[in-house]
């Protein structure tokens, strides 16, 4: 399945690999087993995951997109191939369960997601689909839960890249609000 990762999105899109699949053959040790256990507890909790794009699932509860998983087999940095396999969880972020995350304080989990633009300290570099010529490369400023970040994505969700244990008991219990609300 590791070759799977390194597939073109129309080879994937023809077969639609399952998850469990490809980080069983992409991920290693620690990672893997922080992975497949953040799956089991999105699926228990009624979660069911779907391919969307190249090394993508979006994990869906009623229809409804509560988190995406990303295999990055380049470095967002350079854009380069890596030998060190990544996995990233983003969350999507609803109006409705913003003012729950607060109520918990679980704003530190969110804002150590926070997703910069590409071009903000990378010159020149270019991410997939961006360019330094688009209107929006640098990032624009937000205000998240409190805290004003500068140079952020203007796709931003999120982006939690290798998280560890304490990062996922965060962001599980951000879907658990997200499952509620």
């Amino acid at each position: 399945m590791v070759e799977l990762v390194h597939s073109t999105r129309k080879e994937q899109e023809k077969i639609k690999p399952e998850i469990k699949d490809i980080i069983t053959g992409y991920l290693d040790g620690d990672m893997r087993k922080e992975a497949l256990d953040f799956i089991s507890f999105m699926e228990a909790n009624g979660a069911s995951f779907s391919w969307s794009a190249l090394n993508t699932w979006e994990a869906r509860r009623n229809k409804v997109c509560i988190c995406r998983i990303n295999l990055h087999t380049d470095s967002k940095k350079t854009r380069k191939p890596t030998d060190h396999p990544n996995w990233v969880v983003r969350l999507p972020l609803r109006e409705g369960h913003k003012d729950r995350i607060m109520q918990v304080g679980l704003q530190h989990i969110i804002w150590s997601g926070a997703d910069f633009c590409v071009h903000k300290d990378y010159d020149g570099k270019s991410s997939v689909g961006c360019q330094t010529t688009k209107a929006c490369s640098g990032g624009k400023s937000i205000n998240l839960f409190g805290k004003e970040f500068t140079g952020m994505c203007i796709h931003f969700s999120p982006r939690f890249s290798n998280p560890d244990k304490a990062t996922i008991n965060g962001i599980k219990r951000i879907v658990t609000l997200a499952i509620e609300s």
